[in-house]
């Protein structure tokens, strides 16, 4: 049986699947988002190299994948 990891219920108990699109070039963990739709990685990485860029929220790695 598949169970939801959140609240436990089958999945055919469960509410209905809600597709999450995730924009080209990102690499970020699906669930590290709280917004909706994810937001593309911008054109220029602005950052230190250990936090998100400033612009987008992408880190680095999301960048290298668009150049």
């Amino acid at each position: 049986m598949i169970v939801c990891k959140n609240c436990g219920l089958p999945d055919f108990e469960h509410c209905l699947f809600e597709p999450r699109v995730i924009p080209e070039g990102c690499v970020c963990p699906p669930g590290e988002w709280k917004i909706d739709p994810i937001p593309a990685p911008c054109d220029h990485y602005q950052g230190d190299g250990q936090k998100c860029c400033v612009n987008c929220e992408h880190d680095e790695r999301c960048h290298a994948k668009k150049a």
